[in-house]
């Protein structure tokens, strides 16, 4: 297996190989430099983990994404063309998931135009579909399925269920339920 960490106080990403035992050995070249990064976390792998996304909170300008290429053999990284990638007009507290074809951006700052879908192309390059959803919650926490297709976000009253159309890039939301009386700090989805 590989294992990658978002480092805050050198703004580098990391990866290891873990052994059998469980015992972590640094991929070549690890770690590597996010140059112009200030704030590195949420890093999350494409379906099939040949790359890698960081979010780095940015500044006034917004957030930004870094596309890290993923050498599987061997754990060594590389920055992917076009990397970073602007995220939000406003800077704000931000996670990403990614679905097969489609990397989502969230504000968690903004009750609206909160959700940010970005194209993942062939080179795993991020292009901002042009589309800004509006979820009309403050989300919180949030997760995708194994295959990209359910995206479940959460506020501090709701949990949505929501679709995942990879081919067009939208969202269509499935179930709504209330969440009273609880802080929800973690989600996830697991196939039964």
């Amino acid at each position: 297996n590989l294992v990658f960490a978002a480092n805050q106080d050198s703004l580098s990403v990391s990866s290891y190989v873990a052994s059998g035992d469980g015992t972590l050995t640094p991929g070549p070249g690890s770690p590597v430099a996010l140059p112009g990064a200030t704030f590195v976390y949420n890093v999350n792998p494409d379906p099939r983990g040949r790359r890698i996304y960081v979010y780095d909170d940015g500044d006034a300008n917004g957030g930004r994404i870094w596309g890290v290429a993923v050498d599987k053999q061997s754990a060594a990284l590389a920055p992917l063309p076009g990397s970073p990638v602007q995220v939000f007009p406003v800077g704000g507290k931000t996670g990403i998931a990614v679905a097969k074809k489609l990397l989502f951006a969230f504000d968690f700052e903004d009750g609206s135009n909160d959700i940010q879908p970005f194209a993942i192309g062939r080179d795993g390059s991020l292009r901002a579909t042009g589309i800004v959803i509006d979820s009309h919650l403050a989300i919180d926490v949030h997760t995708i399925d194994a295959k990209g297709k359910r995206l479940v976000v959460v506020s501090p009253t709701h949990v949505v269920s929501v679709n995942v159309d990879n081919r067009r890039g939208s969202l269509s939301a499935l179930g709504d339920a209330a969440l009273p009386g609880i802080q929800a700090t973690g989600v996830v989805v697991v196939k039964r």
